[in-house]
């Protein structure tokens, strides 16, 4: 029996999901994307993006042609009909994500490598959603961006991580494996304390997000601000994750209150981000909101935001040495929304 993962079965068809069965099925996967409300055929911009990528003229109308027949069900059985491989992309909510494990266990071979898209949780979290757990690890995509990041836990065979690396060449992705089971592997890690610090210089009113995004593109060259990418992530997702960092912290944080009721007071009034039109930023024909109490200072926004990352960003860099160092960078560089320079090089300049 071959060691190639040829069928494949998403779970969740939003924009992420759509984005992973659109990468299978143009490098020739047998693709299928599971919901329990599917759309009829992939989102437009995913089509478009998926086609543009490539400048061969032939190859886009290949690609086109072909994304347009994606096989979107509602049947369980028949997504998980003879997989190799699963992909869950549900949202960032452990209980869904352990039901829909635990459902599709029941009905794919026992041959089939179950993997997780999740950005805040570990695997060993949803062992008990995915009986034969030797064949389970995260592998998780990012949103425009051919990179893949993977991760196991204590009890994952080795051999299922190199059969992930080579699946993710086959379909046009570097890889990077994290080397142990860390919360975040390795851009997140970074990310979520990025996030965090510009959450909470607009939580203390010191700044509005506006310009917390301005300072921080103008000088780190990045296209996105914090808020910005936020609102791409989605606010429900970013609340998720943010509860659940609070949750596992064990004490009361007064700072990571406030930038979940931050949060909280957002998706309360339906601003979701792009998915739904208006987040931090208006996506439509209405203001976008704002937060009362804020100023135009530049720097102590600057100042909080770096040098709450960069505390992080030390202490991920400095756990193996200068290989490690090279790999965060290389992670960091290949998400289009952040600086063209890694975070080790971005804190290294005089």
């Amino acid at each position: 029996m071959s060691d190639r993962l040829e069928s494949v079965v998403v779970l969740g068809a939003g924009v992420m999901g759509q984005q992973i069965a659109g990468h299978c099925l143009i490098h020739g996967k047998d693709t299928r994307v599971y919901d329990v409300k599917p759309p009829e055929r992939l989102h437009p911009q995913t089509i478009d993006h998926l086609v543009m990528s490539c400048s061969d003229p032939v190859e886009q109308q290949r690609r086109q042609g072909l994304l347009n027949t994606m096989l979107m069900t509602s049947d369980a059985e028949m997504a998980a009909r003879n997989v190799d491989l699963l992909i869950e992309c549900v949202p960032e909510d452990i209980a869904l994500k352990c039901q829909v494990l635990f459902q599709f266990s029941k009905l794919c071979p026992e041959r089939t490598i179950f993997t997780t898209n999740t950005s805040a949780y570990l695997p060993s979290q949803m062992l008990r959603a995915v009986p034969n757990s030797k064949l389970f690890a995260a592998m998780h995509f990012f949103p425009g961006c051919t990179l893949g990041e993977l991760m196991g836990h204590e009890g994952t065979e080795p051999s299922v991580l190199n059969r992930l690396e080579r699946f993710l060449a086959e379909i046009g992705h570097e890889s990077v494996v994290c080397r142990q089971e860390s919360q975040g592997a390795i851009f997140n890690a970074m990310l979520l304390p990025y996030l965090g610090a510009a959450l909470s210089v607009a939580a203390k009113g010191l700044a509005s997000p506006e310009d917390i995004d301005e300072v921080w593109k103008t000088v780190t060259g990045s296209k996105e601000g914090p808020f910005q990418l936020m609102d791409i992530i989605g606010l429900d997702s970013a609340l998720r994750i943010s509860a659940h960092v609070q949750a596992t912290m064990g004490v009361e944080s007064p700072e990571l209150t406030m930038r979940t009721d931050l949060l909280q007071r957002y998706v309360d009034q339906g601003l979701l981000g792009v998915k739904n039109g208006r987040g931090f930023y208006s996506y439509d024909d209405n203001p976008s909101p704002t937060i009362t109490g804020t100023n135009s200072a530049s720097w102590p926004v600057l100042s909080d935001v770096r040098q709450t990352s960069a505390e992080c960003y030390e202490v991920d860099a400095t756990l193996s040495g200068s290989d490690d160092a090279y790999l965060i960078d290389h992670v960091f560089k290949g998400v289009p929304l952040l600086p063209g320079a890694g975070v080790i090089e971005l804190f290294s300049q005089p």
